[in-house]
């Protein structure tokens, strides 16, 4: 469901202005770039996007949770990446000569999207050269986490994705508790990292009776964070 032309938020914050990839942009390019931004309501499980749809729009998520996966031939979902609010999704394929999406884009729960004309903000890339050093920085931490991934999943067992997954979502904060809060359901959390979720409750039974955490529905306490930390390091050596 397409929404009003309104890039700025309730609380009078721009979600354009907000994104560090629009922030080289003068007001005036962001005044252009406004008249190519469509805000969108993306409902629980609605398809924002599919693969092979023709490609015009990228889009930045500003409210809820979006799902980037492929089915297979034989028809499972792999989840290939969780985008959270103030993220974008969609940007690299401006410049690629087959303008298709490659994923599914669907909402994890009720969610508001920017869809970004890419031809508006191509034209508004060539008179700005701050970003468009800015979006190459973008892209090259995209492929390089993609890359990340890729060797996560080829060289590590399943055991190591998932505390590979814990640790990499542990709160930043000083006095923070070690503890996850999933922000996905845990079929959602299996496809992300490769294993069945047989297997992924099979992982957090045998981590729970080590002692090392402990799972309340969709929190997951680390009851033991120093072996936490000594089985990553395993599995990184």
């Amino acid at each position: 469901m397409q929404l009003p032309d309104r890039t700025r938020s309730v609380a009078g914050r721009d979600p354009l202005q907000r994104s560090y990839l629009f922030s080289a942009l003068s007001e005036q390019q962001l005044e252009r770039l406004r008249k190519g931004v469509s805000r969108i309501r993306v409902e629980e499980k609605q398809l924002l996007v599919h693969c092979g749809q023709e490609f015009e729009s990228f889009y930045q998520v500003v409210e809820g949770m979006m799902k980037l996966s492929r089915i297979s031939a034989g028809g499972d979902e792999k989840i290939m990446q969780i985008i959270k609010p103030g993220n974008i999704f969609g940007a690299a394929l401006m410049f690629l000569d087959k303008k298709r999406y490659p994923v599914n884009a669907e909402a994890v729960r009720a969610s508001e999207v920017l869809a970004i004309r890419a031809a508006l903000f191509m034209e508004i890339l060539r008179e700005s050269p701050e970003t468009c050093f800015k979006i190459m920085g973008h892209l090259s931490r995209q492929l390089s986490c993609h890359v990340s991934n890729i060797d996560g999943l080829c060289l590590q067992s399943a055991p190591c994705r998932l505390v590979r997954y814990l640790m990499s979502h542990l709160p930043d904060e000083p006095g923070a508790k070690p503890e996850v809060r999933l922000e996905i359901p845990k079929h959602m959390l299996a496809s992300h990292i490769s294993v069945q979720p047989e297997t992924l409750s099979r992982i957090l039974r045998d981590l729970s009776e080590k002692g090392i955490i402990e799972v309340e529905r969709r929190r997951i306490r680390i009851l033991d964070l120093q072996a936490l930390k000594d089985h990553g390091s395993v599995c990184e050596t």
